[in-house]
C-alpha cells in the first residue's frame, strides 16, 4: 500500500472475497472521468468554426482543401495576413459549401 497500490487480495479464509478499494482508486477514477469530460468539452469549444463561402474564389479554395484532404500530401499555404490561412490549415476544418 506504501508504493501507491489502490487495491490488495485479503489471503486465505475466502479466496472468491472481492477486493478491497483503496479510497484514493475511487478518488483517481472520478478526477479521470472528469478530465476526459472537460478536455471533451474544451475541444468542442476551441474547434475552428467550419469554413463557408459564396464566392467562385471562395468555392475554389474550398474545392482545393477538400482535394488535399483525402491525402497524406504537406501543403504550404501562402496568402496575406489575416485572410484565414490559420483555417484551412487546420485539419480537422470541415470544409462545406455555404448553403
Amino acid at each position: 500500500m506504501k508504493a501507491g497500490a489502490y487495491d490488495y487480495i485479503v489471503k486465505a479464509v475466502r479466496p472468491r472475497r472481492p477486493l478491497h478499494a483503496d479510497p484514493a482508486r475511487a478518488e483517481h477514477r472520478s478526477l479521470r472521468s472528469e478530465n476526459l469530460r472537460l478536455k471533451s468539452t474544451l475541444e468542442a469549444a476551441t474547434a475552428p468554426p467550419p469554413l463557408v463561402g459564396v464566392s467562385p474564389a471562395m468555392k475554389h479554395v474550398l474545392d482545393l482543401v477538400a482535394s488535399v484532404a483525402a491525402t497524406e500530401a504537406t501543403v504550404l499555404v501562402t496568402g496575406e495576413s489575416g485572410t484565414g490561412k490559420e483555417l484551412v490549415a487546420t485539419p480537422s476544418t470541415p470544409a462545406r459549401p455555404a448553403g
